[in-house]
């Protein structure tokens, strides 16, 4: 679940080119109409200030319709399912639905759907280390002046731009990491299962960071 303004439907029909998914373009935005409400389906939750009931991984969320929306979506937070409203898949939704698993639904392919729930929480890992880099990213590349204006990274950001060298150098890192999450997004299920997350959180959290400090410095030192 999401706190989208219209609730998830049924995963439409169509490939994933029809529905301009590739493995070199992962959205990362949640589709819930491409989705097979897998965010209502594979996490499971403790009763607690952010769900007012438990449910076990991998079973159906008691307000999971037939069509696949959640019968409660427009009373999320007065119903105390505040953990629902705030879930952002970062587009992995989609992702296993419709690339990984080619658009075979839980409920029609039983079978698949232990591996397609494991697959979902790997996905959701990579996606929001490729929107942290993005946003890493754009820190760094709104920070290069323009070469008549010297003074505009500083107008943009309101502080002194990284030294170029500097810079260029955390952009090739940071890139070289997200081409690699990105290569993984697109890998088969066996492949995702068996990705390193532990390691893969570690590099993208390092090049993140490296990009923070950077930015940041020398007046987040002050």
């Amino acid at each position: 679940m999401s706190d989208e303004p219209h609730p998830p439907v049924p995963g439409r029909p169509g490939g994933p080119a029809e529905l301009g998914l590739t493995p070199a373009h992962p959205r990362l935005a949640a589709d819930c109409g491409s989705c097979f409400a897998l965010c209502c389906v594979a996490p499971g939750f403790a009763a607690s200030a952010d769900f007012p009931i438990s449910k076990a991984a991998g079973t159906p969320c008691r307000h999971l319709s037939a069509r696949l929306d959640c019968s409660v979506h427009d009373e999320l937070r007065p119903r105390g399912f505040r953990g629902c409203a705030v879930f952002d898949c970062f587009g992995a939704g989609q992702q296993v639905s419709q690339v990984t698993f080619a658009g075979r639904d839980w409920r029609t392919h039983p079978g698949d759907a232990p591996r397609m729930f494991a697959a979902f929480a790997v996905l959701r890992t990579l996606h929001e280390s490729l929107h942290h880099l993005g946003e890493a990213r754009a820190l760094l590349t709104a920070d290069h002046p323009d070469a008549d204006h010297p003074d505009a990274a500083r107008r943009v950001t309101g502080r002194p731009p990284v030294d170029p060298a500097v810079s260029a150098t955390l952009l090739a890192e940071l890139d070289a990491t997200r081409a690699a999450t990105v290569a993984l997004t697109g890998a088969d299920a066996d492949t995702l299962l068996a990705a390193d997350l532990p390691a893969h959180r570690r590099a993208a959290g390092s090049a993140g960071a490296a990009a923070g400090r950077s930015w940041c410095w020398p007046s987040c030192s002050r």
